[in-house]
């Protein structure tokens, strides 16, 4: 679910910048650009071409994303787990390869969130978010398609890290990366790896031995497993989600990883 490069092309410090949390003033309306860019990301994903794979239409893809994902950003933040950078933020140089974006642009953004108290949504956020829109607007076999992914990833999740039910168990959190992307502008200039480098060292300084952090995420290519492998993450398991409709079609695969923390090293 990432959509990042990772060649060097520009020499940059690490220092230099650092993703934020989104702010939590901020409006409905005024996600629709990051939306838009998360869509455009995510479109040729494996598994949301599977979801939408009813057309062939890349920009309906995208434009169908843009709804979803601008209601999952809107929902996660309160939670301060929405990290964004904007282009203003960028050192000059970097700033010269994005002439053509506004200063508030988003140009890398990724969400890392505490799985340890998760809970699902309510009736009421699914009413006030317009979800039950969704068949009339993408069909019913979409909805059904995307509620069987939501579960295969959650059950699979679950079995892999289960609900704690020891002392032990229960001290460690559990954070979930997902729904990373690079504009193509800073695309290859460490812009993605440094802000979550940061992000994760941010987590590492925050917990101890006693009290210990793990970072999970699911992928379904092959290259962001090379990518966060690069980073520290491991493959901690792997599965193939079969198609619903035809169960002898392999729909995606997906690779779980997962990064512990035990304090400062």
């Amino acid at each position: 679910r990432e959509l990042c490069q990772h060649t060097t092309s520009l020499p940059i410090s690490m220092a230099s910048f650092k993703a934020q949390p989104l702010s939590t003033t901020l409006h409905f309306d005024d996600l629709a650009d990051l939306a838009d860019s998360l869509g455009a990301a995510f479109r040729s994903s494996p598994v949301y071409k599977y979801v939408f794979k009813d057309t062939d239409d890349e920009t309906e893809r995208q434009a169908a994303l843009a709804w979803l994902l601008q209601r999952n950003v809107w929902l996660h933040l309160a939670e301060n787990c929405c990290f964004a950078l904007r282009k203003r933020d960028l050192p000059a140089p970097l700033q010269e390869r994005c002439v053509e974006l506004s200063d508030d642009k988003v140009v890398c953004y990724f969400m890392l969130a505490n799985r340890t108290y998760r809970k699902p949504l309510s009736m009421w956020e699914m009413v006030t978010n317009g979800f039950f829109k969704l068949p009339f607007y993408y069909g019913l076999a979409m909805v059904r398609r995307m509620l069987y992914v939501m579960d295969h990833g959650d059950s699979k999740m679950a079995e892999i890290w289960p609900e704690p039910d020891t002392p032990e168990a229960r001290a460690t959190t559990t954070y979930y990366l997902h729904n990373m992307i690079v504009h193509p502008a800073v695309q290859g200039c460490k812009v993605g790896s440094t802000c979550l480098r940061q992000a994760l060292h941010d987590i590492r300084d925050r917990h101890t031995a006693e009290h210990p952090a793990r970072v999970t995420l699911m992928t379904q290519e092959a290259r962001n497993v090379t990518y966060y492998q690069r980073l520290g993450f491991r493959v901690v398991a792997e599965t193939d989600c079969q198609d619903r409709e035809d169960m002898e079609q392999l729909a995606y695969h997906n690779w779980y990883m997962q990064l512990n923390y035990h304090g400062k090293e």
